[in-house]
């Protein structure tokens, strides 16, 4: 077998947020070998990781972490964590190797991205897909995540030589491409399974519908039967029905002249009642005046005793009211004396206080004096002393700052001469690092300006999608109102309708009754639908139509046969002989050339009228005045008055009211409802149907505005994408710029730092000078200034003891003037407050006096004012009890009257039970006439006189009621009938049909799927079989070469199945005997490992190969073997070498170092070389170093 060529290649991985990568990222991969490098934890293997997330890992542990969400940037001290993770990988296809469905794209771009809220997105080209879709885009290409060989991280070398058997052959399985078959076997087998469930479902299902079909097919038989001998049931019921309905009509008669005896008679009784309540109201108002009379009187009486009982009682209280004030004019004269003897005492005492205070003045005035002198003293003393000590601290604090200053000038001076040096160190490291910063910063501004622009276009797009989904919003709201006011207008009209029908459902059923015809033309048209009497046609009233006042006259010409009834020729005799038998009073008239329509101005035929009828209408003359017309001629005359005077001298004047007339009124009434009815269900239907357009236009505003709604959300996430796009290219570039002016102002700044340290370190050292001089100084005037200290406190002693003695004697005596001071105050209080209460005492004696005349003075005048209150009290009894004599009379009359009354209503009540009674009997009686005819309705759904014939055409036997016992018993005997069991029966055989159907469709798609699954397994063998003789072959070929001799081959652990069986590795090292992969040491297993990989490689090239820290077991010659077979290599595959030994990296021609400037982000530098020179030695030395072309790549 050939090698196989690379079906694409790897160009760029974008890395943004993902893990330690905060900002974008970007690495260009080119063909050949690219290196990337940099110290432990700088986050190298975080792009191995990052590739492998990219193409649908979904284990948090194959990518080093414990769930999803930590491939996340978590944020650092001065970073906030990233919001989302994004991974592109963008592949080259233009030899258009790639899988079918992407063939024809020059460029693939694999795009994931996660965001904190868990949500995950998979794009292909931009293009949103499935997990799947990228699973299966690398299947079979050899850097499937799962088995695939490209990627071998860190541990995996050794992984793959320790790995079991079974293990191992996944390797083999994904050069040989039979992962992809393998997928497809699964998915086979999946749809094999569902196929095998679903026939399982289908058989048991289609046992049960056989078995419903046998059941369905017995109950189908009896439901025939059971529908015979429903119908000859509803026959017997409709007949037995109509039989009810003539015998409740008969019964209707006599309870409606009962009712009508009943209501007279009680009519009767409450006119007596109403007369005699009437009289006894007028009683009750008499009374009422005579009740009112006495009350007053009595309340007049209770007033005067009411003022006679406050009068005496005043007399009462101002006898209590003299006592109180003799006793209190007593009380107040001892009290005065009291008070005179106090205040005398007070006076006395208040002067001798006066001597004794100006004494003590004196004596405390000299106290003041002498403690003013000490105090005085001691202050001028305490001054020195204080002024001594300040100096003292002065002297001692300048000496302390000093000392300091010089201990601190010399420290400052070593630290600038450190940090001098070190400014000068990190000035140089400044300047070499803000070079490729500043192209960077040029680089991004470009990428921003593209990224804002397309984020404002699609900003504009999404407002643009906004307006119009509002503007649909708008419409939609109008068309929702528009039709809510159509449902509300067609429920409205349809309510109208309904309304309408029903009065003209009434009028009509109340033509129909003939509820204005006579006794005998109600019973004859009853006999004629009962069937007793040949068919008896409406009456003439309800065969015309009168219009206008001219037709309405003319009418009146045949008053006299508007309320018969018209009979066809042949039936006349027989009515007659019913008529004559039945002893019933009637007018008939026979139907002899009927007309119909216009039969003269105004009066129209709308159904058949005898000719002679029709021709009295037609010979009615209308004159202006009637009874001044030609009385000579016979013809009937009416005139605008709607007077009619017929040629035998009668004359008619309008206002009597035939029963005819009425009928022709009622008919009147009957057609305009019908008119109006008819009216408003037009309306009703116009309404209907611009309510189901109105509805119609809302569905489709509403699919309007659910498009626009999801252009809007489209808008809306494209620009969200791209504003985060933009952001993140902003906040890169602002990252940048921050980072280039951080770096400009510390450059400037190391500069002004050097100078100004330069400075200082002069003015330091001029400055120490003078210190040294300023200490010897300060040293004699601080021992100057303790001695005058030490003197000064031994004078204060004596001085403070004077002044405390002082102050001691002058407290004493400022203590006793105050006592006395308190003493004569609370005196003089006392006594101002005496003079207060005497002066008051005197003023209330003065007020007893008076108050005591004026009591005696108004004895005499109350007495006179109670004899008279007393008199009139007297005078109110009298006129009371006559009151009362008055109203007694006319309570008794009042209660006789009111017996009467009684009788009279008992007479009326007893009088409206009859009544009521009659009333509803009456009710009942029709209630069982419309029971029997909405029975008749119901049975037959049509009316009672289509019923009454359809009753006819029943085949009628001796006794209907045992018959349709009989019919009922058969009925019951089938017992429980299925009735829709007939068509049950047809829907499940078909059922059954379809389902057998169904059953070969299922067992012809297994076989197909076993088929498949055959030929997939025959294809993975002979894919299998030939390239594990391939990969054997070339690692027989590798394994020398990498080793300098030996041999190794590859074995099946089961030849005979070579789709399970495992592979094992058989190796025997140069100098060695064939042994067991355990025995071998870590570089041997490495390179076996290599070797395998190695032969993969050169039989079925992957579009890249990552290989994290492969040589990092390896010796220096085993590194170089390694290194030359992956140049080798690289000429048809990509390699990404992720490594810390030197000479694997001279076999890259791109090199990116890794590292951590800011604790926790990675950055990566990257360096491209020109390999012209292919004989550069082990280690670049400085005129490779010269003649490379190093061209910055973007971090």
């Amino acid at each position: 077998m050939s090698r196989r060529p690379a079906t694409v290649k790897l160009r760029r991985i974008d890395i943004f947020g993902f893990k330690s990568f905060r900002e974008r990222t970007a690495l260009d991969v080119s063909d050949g070998v690219t290196a990337v490098v940099g110290p432990n934890g700088c986050g190298k293997s975080n792009i191995v990781d990052a590739i492998r997330w990219a193409m649908g890992s979904q284990s948090p542990k194959d990518l080093r972490g414990r769930a999803m969400e930590d491939v996340i940037f978590g944020g650092s001290e001065r970073n906030r964590p990233a919001g989302y993770a994004e991974v592109n990988l963008v592949f080259s296809n233009e030899l258009r190797t790639a899988p079918a469905p992407w063939r024809e794209l020059p460029e693939l771009r694999v795009t994931r991205r996660l965001f904190r809220t868990g949500d995950s997105e998979y794009e292909l080209n931009g293009q949103r897909v499935r997990l799947r879709d990228v699973q299966e885009l690398f299947l079979g290409t050899g850097v499937s995540v799962q088995d695939g060989y490209s990627i071998i991280e860190q541990g995996r070398v050794g992984f793959i030589v320790s790995a079991r058997p079974e293990e191992r052959r996944a390797l083999i399985e994904e050069a040989a491409g039979v992962t992809r078959y393998k997928f497809q076997r699964r998915t086979a087998e999946r749809k094999l399974e569902q196929t095998r469930t679903n026939l399982t479902r289908v058989d048991d299902v289609l046992t049960e519908v056989e078995r419903t079909v046998r059941s369905l097919e017995r109950q189908a038989r009896r439901a025939r039967r059971w529908r015979e001998l429903s119908a000859r049931r509803d026959g017997l019921q409709l007949l037995l029905a109509v039989r009810r309905m003539r015998e409740a009509e008969r019964a209707l008669e006599p309870a409606v002249a009962a009712h009508i005896a009943a209501r007279d008679a009680h009519a009767a009784s409450a006119a007596q009642v109403a007369r005699r309540e009437g009289e006894l109201e007028s009683m009750r108002v008499e009374q009422f005046a005579t009740e009112k009379a006495a009350n007053a009187c009595a309340e007049e009486a209770w007033r005067l005793r009411s003022e006679l009982d406050v009068l005496e009682h005043a007399i009462a209280m101002r006898r209590r009211e003299r006592q109180d004030v003799a006793t209190r004019l007593d009380r107040l004269g001892g009290e005065l004396s009291r008070l005179d003897e106090r205040m005398g005492d007070i006076a006395r005492e208040s002067a001798e206080l006066g001597d004794g205070r100006a004494a003590l003045r004196e004596e405390l005035g000299q106290a003041r004096r002498e403690l003013e002198a000490a105090s005085a003293e001691a202050g001028e003393h305490r001054e020195r002393v204080d002024a001594a000590t300040r100096r003292l601290r002065e002297v001692s604090e300048l000496h302390r700052v000093e000392r300091g200053r010089l201990v601190a000038i010399e420290a400052r001076g070593e630290v600038l001469a450190s940090e001098a040096e070190r400014m000068g160190e990190r000035a140089g490291a400044v300047l070499a690092e803000l070079e490729p910063l500043r192209v960077r910063r040029a680089e991004l501004v470009v990428e921003v300006g593209s990224a804002q622009d397309e984020a404002e276009r699609l900003r504009e797009a999404a407002a643009e999608a906004a307006e119009r989904l509002e503007q649909g919003r708008q419409a939609l709201s109008a068309c929702r109102e528009r039709a809510e006011v159509a449902r509300r207008d067609e429920q409205r009209r349809g309510t109208e309708q309904a309304r309408a029908e029903q009065v003209a459902e009434g009028l009509a059923s109340a033509v129909r009754r003939g509820e204005h015809y006579g006794k005998a033309v109600r019973r004859l048209l009853r006999a004629s639908e009962r069937g007793e009497v040949p068919e008896v046609g409406r009456p003439v009233a309800e065969r015309l139509r009168g219009e206008g006042e001219s037709g309405v006259a003319r009418l009146r010409v045949i008053e006299d046969v508007l309320d018969a009834p018209v009979v066809r020729s042949g039936d006349v005799e027989a009515v007659v002989e019913w008529a004559l038998r039945e002893g019933l009073p009637c007018r008939i008239v026979e139907l002899t050339d009927p007309v119909e329509g216009a039969i003269a101005s105004g009066v129209e035929a709308v159904l058949p009228v005898p000719g002679p009828v029709a021709q009295r209408i037609a010979g009615a003359r209308l004159v202006d005045d009637a009874i001044a017309g030609d009385a000579e001629s016979g013809a009937p005359r009416c005139d605008a008055r709607g007077v009619v005077r017929f040629g035998d001298g009668r004359i008619d004047c309008p206002g009597r009211e035939s029963s005819g007339e009425q009928v022709q009124a009622m008919v009147r009434r009957l057609d305009e409802a019908q008119a109006e009815a008819e009216r408003v269900r037009a309306l009703a239907a116009a309404a209907a149907v611009a309510a189901r357009e109105e509805e119609a236009a809302l569905d489709e505003s509403t699919l309007r505005v659910r498009a626009f709604e999801e252009a809007v959300q489209e808008a809306r996430d494209g620009s969200r994408h791209a504003v985060r796009v933009a952001t993140g290219m902003a906040e890169e570039l602002r990252g940048l710029e921050q980072r280039i002016d951080r770096i400009g102002r510390e450059r400037d700044g190391l500069d002004a730092r050097r100078e100004a340290l330069r400075q200082e370190a002069e003015t330091l050292e001029a400055e120490r000078a003078g210190l040294l001089e300023r200490a010897q100084t300060l040293d004699a005037e601080l021992e100057e200034a303790q001695r005058l200290v030490d003197g000064l406190g031994e004078e204060r002693e004596g001085v403070e003891e004077r002044r405390q003695v002082r102050r001691v004697q002058v407290e004493r005596l400022t203590e006793r003037a105050q006592h006395l001071d308190a003493t004569e105050q609370r005196l003089s209080g006392e006594l101002r407050m005496l003079g207060e209460r005497r002066d008051a005492l005197r003023e209330e004696r003065g007020e007893c006096e008076d108050r005591l005349a004026a009591l005696e003075g108004d004895d005499a005048h109350e007495d006179v004012r109670r004899r008279e209150a007393s008199e009139r009290v007297r005078k109110a009894e009298v006129e009371r009890a006559a009151a009362e004599e008055r109203h007694g009379r006319a309570v008794a009359e009042l209660r006789s009257a009111e017996a009467e009354v009684s009788g009279c209503r008992q007479e009326a009540e007893k009088a409206l039970r009859v009544l009521q009674e009659k009333e509803v009997a009456q009710v009942r009686a029709e209630a069982d006439v419309e029971f029997a005819r909405e029975s008749v309705r119901e049975l037959t759904g049509a009316s009672c006189a289509e019923a009454v014939r359809r009753a006819s055409e029943v085949e009628t036997p001796d006794d209907p009621l045992a018959e349709l016992e009989r019919v009922q018993s058969a009925m019951e005997q089938l017992g429980a009938v299925n009735p829709a069991a007939v068509e049950e029966f047809e829907e499940a055989s078909d059922r059954l049909g379809f389902l057998h159907e169904q059953k070969a469709d299922l067992e012809r798609a297994m076989a197909d799927l076993q088929e498949a699954i055959r030929k997939m397994d025959r294809t993975s063998r002979d894919l299998f079989a030939s390239t594990f003789e391939e990969v054997d072959t070339r690692f027989r070929a590798f394994f020398p070469r990498l080793f300098r001799g030996g041999r190794a081959r590859l074995e099946l652990t089961q030849p005979d199945n070579l789709l399970e069986s495992g592979v094992e590795i058989v190796v025997q090292p140069p100098g060695k005997r064939l042994q067991s992969m355990t025995l071998l040491s870590g570089g041997e297993k490495a390179l076996t490992a290599v070797a395998l990989i190695f032969a993969i490689f050169d039989l079925r090239p992957s579009p890249f190969s990552v290989l994290d820290e492969v040589d990092a077991p390896l010796d220096e010659g085993n590194v170089g073997r390694f290194a030359d077979l992956v140049v080798e290599m690289s000429s048809h595959s990509q390699f990404i070498l992720i490594t810390h030994n030197k000479r694997t990296m001279e076999a890259a021609g791109t090199l990116y170092g890794v590292t951590m400037e800011e604790p926790g982000v990675s950055k990566v530098v990257g360096v491209r070389f020109d390999h012209a020179d292919a004989e550069s030695g082990p280690e670049v030395d400085a005129d490779r170093e010269a003649r490379a072309d190093r061209a910055p790549l973007r971090d």
